[in-house]
Protein backbone atom coordinates (compact mmCIF):
# COMPACT_ATOMS: atom_id res chain seq x y z
CA UNK A 1 0.00 0.00 0.00
CA UNK A 2 1.46 3.27 -1.02
CA UNK A 3 0.07 5.98 1.65
CA UNK A 4 -0.75 9.91 1.38
CA UNK A 5 -1.74 12.55 3.40
CA UNK A 6 -3.21 16.02 2.38
CA UNK A 7 -2.56 18.85 5.23
CA UNK A 8 -2.13 21.78 6.46
CA UNK A 9 1.85 22.26 7.30
CA UNK A 10 3.40 24.69 8.71
CA UNK A 11 3.99 27.88 6.66
CA UNK A 12 6.78 29.57 8.55
CA UNK A 13 10.19 28.06 10.45
CA UNK A 14 8.88 29.83 13.94
CA UNK A 15 6.10 27.33 13.95
CA UNK A 16 8.21 24.42 12.85
CA UNK A 17 11.10 24.48 15.11
CA UNK A 18 8.81 25.09 17.90
CA UNK A 19 7.23 21.89 17.37
CA UNK A 20 10.37 20.63 16.20
CA UNK A 21 12.19 21.22 19.34
CA UNK A 22 8.63 20.04 21.40
CA UNK A 23 8.68 16.59 19.99
CA UNK A 24 12.81 16.03 20.42
CA UNK A 25 12.39 17.05 23.67
CA UNK A 26 9.64 14.68 24.78
CA UNK A 27 11.38 11.85 22.70
CA UNK A 28 14.93 12.34 24.99
CA UNK A 29 12.35 11.59 27.71
CA UNK A 30 9.78 9.04 26.26
CA UNK A 31 10.86 7.54 23.58
CA UNK A 32 8.75 7.56 19.84
CA UNK A 33 9.59 5.97 17.20
CA UNK A 34 7.38 9.73 15.27
CA UNK A 35 9.30 12.26 16.03
CA UNK A 36 9.11 15.41 14.39
CA UNK A 37 11.75 17.16 12.18
CA UNK A 38 13.14 13.49 11.71
CA UNK A 39 10.53 11.24 10.23
CA UNK A 40 7.57 13.88 9.74
CA UNK A 41 7.13 17.27 9.08
CA UNK A 42 4.78 19.07 11.91
CA UNK A 43 1.43 18.64 10.39
CA UNK A 44 -2.52 18.78 10.90
CA UNK A 45 -3.94 16.03 8.59
CA UNK A 46 -7.32 16.62 6.34
CA UNK A 47 -7.52 13.63 4.75
CA UNK A 48 -5.46 10.63 4.37
CA UNK A 49 -5.48 7.77 1.61
CA UNK A 50 -4.38 4.75 0.72
CA UNK A 51 -3.42 3.22 -2.98
CA UNK A 52 -2.49 0.06 -3.97
CA UNK A 53 -0.22 1.01 -6.46
CA UNK A 54 2.16 4.25 -6.40
CA UNK A 55 -0.18 7.03 -8.48
CA UNK A 56 1.33 9.89 -9.66
CA UNK A 57 -0.84 11.19 -12.04
CA UNK A 58 -3.57 10.27 -9.26
CA UNK A 59 -1.93 12.36 -6.92
CA UNK A 60 -1.17 15.41 -9.38
CA UNK A 61 -4.87 15.29 -10.25
CA UNK A 62 -5.88 15.55 -6.74
CA UNK A 63 -3.54 18.35 -6.39
CA UNK A 64 -4.75 20.62 -8.99
CA UNK A 65 -8.03 19.96 -7.99
CA UNK A 66 -7.37 21.70 -4.41
CA UNK A 67 -3.98 23.67 -5.10
CA UNK A 68 -5.62 26.83 -5.26
CA UNK A 69 -7.89 26.28 -2.34
CA UNK A 70 -7.57 29.56 -0.08
CA UNK A 71 -6.69 29.16 3.18
CA UNK A 72 -8.09 32.53 4.82
CA UNK A 73 -6.98 31.13 8.34
CA UNK A 74 -4.62 30.28 10.62
CA UNK A 75 -4.87 27.18 13.20
CA UNK A 76 -4.19 27.88 16.74
CA UNK A 77 -3.54 25.58 19.54
CA UNK A 78 -6.94 24.50 22.10
CA UNK A 79 -5.29 21.70 24.10
CA UNK A 80 -2.54 19.21 24.43
CA UNK A 81 -3.65 15.72 24.69
CA UNK A 82 -2.21 12.10 25.35
CA UNK A 83 -4.29 8.85 24.98
CA UNK A 84 -4.03 5.14 26.15
CA UNK A 85 -1.19 3.70 25.47
CA UNK A 86 -1.78 0.90 23.19
CA UNK A 87 -0.10 -2.82 23.65
CA UNK A 88 3.28 -1.41 22.75
CA UNK A 89 3.29 1.00 25.67
CA UNK A 90 2.95 3.62 23.27
CA UNK A 91 0.33 6.93 22.98
CA UNK A 92 -0.33 9.34 20.79
CA UNK A 93 0.95 12.67 22.13
CA UNK A 94 0.13 15.98 20.39
CA UNK A 95 -1.73 19.29 20.56
CA UNK A 96 -4.96 19.63 18.98
CA UNK A 97 -6.76 22.89 17.37
CA UNK A 98 -9.53 24.78 17.18
CA UNK A 99 -11.82 23.89 14.63
CA UNK A 100 -12.50 26.81 12.16
CA UNK A 101 -15.41 26.31 9.41
CA UNK A 102 -13.41 26.93 7.22
CA UNK A 103 -11.02 24.47 7.83
CA UNK A 104 -13.98 22.31 7.61
CA UNK A 105 -14.96 23.89 4.21
CA UNK A 106 -11.31 22.55 3.10
CA UNK A 107 -11.87 19.09 4.77
CA UNK A 108 -14.97 18.74 1.96
CA UNK A 109 -13.24 20.08 -0.80
CA UNK A 110 -10.53 18.14 -0.45
CA UNK A 111 -12.26 15.26 0.01
CA UNK A 112 -14.29 16.20 -3.16
CA UNK A 113 -11.37 15.70 -5.13
CA UNK A 114 -10.18 12.41 -3.59
CA UNK A 115 -13.38 10.71 -4.58
CA UNK A 116 -14.03 7.70 -4.76
CA UNK A 117 -10.70 7.81 -3.32
CA UNK A 118 -12.04 7.46 0.57
CA UNK A 119 -10.10 9.12 3.58
CA UNK A 120 -8.75 6.93 6.12
CA UNK A 121 -8.87 9.12 9.10
CA UNK A 122 -11.94 10.70 11.59
CA UNK A 123 -13.49 12.70 9.18
CA UNK A 124 -16.77 15.29 9.29
CA UNK A 125 -18.20 15.66 12.59
CA UNK A 126 -15.49 12.91 14.13
CA UNK A 127 -12.40 14.77 12.64
CA UNK A 128 -9.74 15.98 15.22
CA UNK A 129 -7.27 18.36 13.89
CA UNK A 130 -3.96 18.25 15.37
CA UNK A 131 -0.20 18.60 15.73
CA UNK A 132 0.77 14.73 17.00
CA UNK A 133 4.45 15.17 18.46
CA UNK A 134 4.89 11.34 18.58
CA UNK A 135 4.20 8.11 19.53
CA UNK A 136 5.39 7.77 23.25
CA UNK A 137 6.52 5.31 25.58
CA UNK A 138 5.29 7.74 28.71
CA UNK A 139 6.90 7.26 31.81
CA UNK A 140 4.30 6.98 34.67
CA UNK A 141 6.65 9.98 36.63
CA UNK A 142 8.92 12.52 34.90
CA UNK A 143 9.57 15.49 32.89
CA UNK A 144 6.93 14.77 29.57
CA UNK A 145 4.40 15.98 31.86
CA UNK A 146 5.81 19.49 31.98
CA UNK A 147 7.12 19.23 28.67
CA UNK A 148 3.28 18.72 27.88
CA UNK A 149 2.46 22.07 29.25
CA UNK A 150 4.98 24.02 27.89
CA UNK A 151 3.63 27.56 26.91
CA UNK A 152 5.92 28.52 23.60
CA UNK A 153 5.23 30.57 20.75
CA UNK A 154 3.04 27.97 19.27
CA UNK A 155 0.19 29.42 22.42
CA UNK A 156 0.65 32.78 21.51
CA UNK A 157 -1.65 33.40 18.62
CA UNK A 158 -2.17 31.98 15.09
CA UNK A 159 -0.05 29.29 13.68
CA UNK A 160 0.27 29.95 9.83
CA UNK A 161 -0.44 26.99 7.55
CA UNK A 162 -0.36 25.95 3.92
CA UNK A 163 -1.70 23.06 2.07
CA UNK A 164 0.59 20.20 1.10
CA UNK A 165 0.28 16.68 0.00
CA UNK A 166 3.37 14.32 0.85
CA UNK A 167 3.23 10.69 0.95
CA UNK A 168 2.75 9.10 4.62
CA UNK A 169 3.88 6.50 6.87
CA UNK A 170 3.04 4.49 9.56
CA UNK A 171 1.13 6.16 12.60
CA UNK A 172 0.03 9.09 10.32
CA UNK A 173 3.58 10.54 9.98
CA UNK A 174 3.96 12.90 6.94
CA UNK A 175 7.40 11.87 5.25
CA UNK A 176 7.90 13.90 2.07
CA UNK A 177 6.34 16.33 0.73
CA UNK A 178 5.16 15.86 -3.07
CA UNK A 179 3.07 19.18 -3.59
CA UNK A 180 2.64 22.39 -1.44
CA UNK A 181 1.34 25.97 -2.05
CA UNK A 182 3.28 28.80 -0.82
CA UNK A 183 4.39 30.22 1.26
CA UNK A 184 7.08 27.51 1.88
CA UNK A 185 9.40 26.93 4.76
CA UNK A 186 12.85 26.12 4.23
CA UNK A 187 12.57 22.51 6.64
CA UNK A 188 13.24 19.40 4.96
CA UNK A 189 13.80 15.85 6.50
CA UNK A 190 16.31 13.66 5.49
CA UNK A 191 14.43 10.21 6.12
CA UNK A 192 16.78 7.07 5.61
Amino acid sequence: MFKYNVALLCADDKHNNEFNNLSQMLNAVAPSPYVLGVNSYPHVTIAQMKLERDDPQKIAAIWDAIKDISLEFALRAHLYYWDIPNEEGLCYTGISTEIPAALMDVQRRVLGAMHPIQATNDVGEQYFPHFTLGRNALPKTGEWASLLSHQGVIWQGDIPVRLAIGRGGDGGRFEEIIYEQEPRSSMRLQIK
